[in-house]
């Protein structure tokens, strides 16, 4: 009980106090029923109060609008974790690697034909192992560029020049399957007499896809570059030079070795680099 801190003053009535925490529940239920008499209650068209009608309204439309408010947020998260996962212009991207995508099938599609048709008519013309290893070659190199070249969709800006360098080198993994199985070999003796005759123009297109690799290799960023190491660029620059060698040459042992070591070292590089994209 409270009493005046006035002696001279009575004390006062013990039931006009309220404890704190009745005091602060009245306060709540007066601002609730200062809410409750700002609401008109005439009837509706349905017969319900306004209030009553206000409540079922709210409960029918709640859900909906707790919706709506997540998928506007989904939309406005969307682009960013889409934009984290996938930088650069994707879209773009997207649109050249269809054009690339129709080059390197056409490649395929010469190399397994072409293997198939040995298998088919072995004795129509006699097989020379050293081709079978050029097209063993040929092959991983189309498979090993169609892996790799997901990373161009880290490009930002995507300009003419570049979309036409990317065409040229894949276009020119056709031209190889094309070389190493021609429409027919009439003119020749076999496999071995036809890539001797057309050697020249082989190697050449095959040290200048190298050379188109290894500045493909850069545009994918310095970083992917130098992850490579170092025995990248040396065991280019060296198959460049053996390139050039086997062009001049018709030395059955030579182009032996070379084709053996190409393909052992492009199966090294695949178990070295491949693992993931990421």
């Amino acid at each position: 009980m409270q009493r005046s801190l006035d002696p001279s003053q009575p004390a006062r009535n013990p039931t006009c106090f309220v404890p704190p925490a009745a005091t602060i529940q009245n306060q709540r239920n007066s601002h609730r029923t200062a809410v409750a008499n700002q609401v008109r209650w005439w009837p509706t068209a349905t017969g319900k109060t306004q209030s009553q009608s206000h409540r079922h309204h709210a409960r029918r439309t709640g859900g909906c609008c707790k919706a709506l408010h997540r998928l506007a947020y989904a939309r406005e998260l969307g682009p960013m974790t889409q934009s984290a996962a996938l930088p650069g212009n994707l879209d773009l991207y997207l649109h050249v690697r269809v054009l690339i995508a129709l080059i390197l099938g056409l490649s395929v599609t010469r190399l397994v034909s072409g293997i198939a048709a040995l298998v088919q008519h072995p004795s129509r013309y006699p097989i020379w192992p050293v081709h079978l290893g050029w097209v063993t070659w040929a092959l991983l190199n189309v498979v090993t560029f169609w892996w790799w070249e997901f990373r161009l969709s880290s490009i930002q800006h995507w300009t003419y020049g570049l979309y036409f360098f990317v065409c040229v080198y894949a276009s020119m993994y056709y031209f190889l399957s094309v070389l190493l199985f021609p429409q027919d070999l009439d003119d020749y003796k076999g496999y071995e007499d036809y890539f001797l005759s057309r050697r020249r123009w082989f190697f050449g297109f095959a040290a200048f896809t190298e050379a188109l690799d290894v500045v493909d290799t850069w545009i994918k960023g310095e970083a992917h570059l130098r992850s490579l190491g170092l025995d990248y660029l040396v065991a280019t620059g060296a198959f460049i030079l053996m390139s050039a060698v086997a062009a001049r040459t018709r030395n059955p042992k030579f182009h032996m070795l070379f084709a053996l070591g190409a393909v052992a070292y492009e199966i090294s590089f695949a178990i070295r680099h491949f693992g993931t994209l990421d």
